[in-house]
């Protein structure tokens, strides 16, 4: 099956019987990875379709030639839920999944924010910081900024003010947007 097809129909609503019929007619390369892209995106326009999207994670995991990213978009849909604490793990075990190790340390980001709005703030600033660290020793500043955003908004969470403005001012120059 087409890949923006499959992606349109599994946000749509169909049941997990019908998304493991239509993943199992899917090309499993690349197929991880447009799945998480689908979800990411709508996450910010159409969170709805992005939890409906990301509810099949299971069935593009067990397909996927990159099944890591399959349990990205499970996290996502577990932030639309508000559930922080499985956001996180999802993230994490994503993490294990990674092929190398930017994708290791790219892939554990998303578990800083679910983790401080868990509030399991020490926990998200202590990884945070961990994997800014690694990223920058990798040459990703990019990344690692991405990390950096999310460990300033943790110190925020904590009126941690000072802190928190160091942090977001190391990782300012090096984001892609504001």
């Amino acid at each position: 099956m087409d890949m923006s097809l499959l992606l349109e129909r599994l946000a749509s609503g169909v049941t997990l019987q019908e998304g493991r019929a239509l993943v199992a007619e899917t090309d499993p390369e690349g197929l991880g990875e447009a799945f998480f892209a689908a979800t990411a995106e709508r996450l910010g326009s159409a969170p709805d379709d992005a939890a409906r999207l990301a509810r099949h994670w299971h069935a593009v995991s067990r397909r996927a030639s990159d099944p890591a990213y399959a349990l990205r978009a499970r996290a996502v849909g577990e932030r639309v839920h508000g559930r922080w604490r499985s956001s996180a793990r999802a993230f994490q075990a994503a993490a294990t999944l990674a092929t190398n190790e930017t994708q290791r340390l790219e892939f554990a980001i998303g578990a800083i924010d679910s983790l401080a709005r868990a509030e399991r703030h020490d926990e998200a600033i202590a990884l945070g910081r961990r994997l800014a660290r690694g990223l920058r020793a990798i040459g990703r500043v990019d990344l690692a900024a991405r990390a950096d955003l999310n460990v300033g908004n943790a110190l925020l969470w904590q009126d941690r003010s000072a802190e928190a403005f160091r942090t977001l001012k190391r990782a300012a120059p090096h984001l892609a947007s504001p």
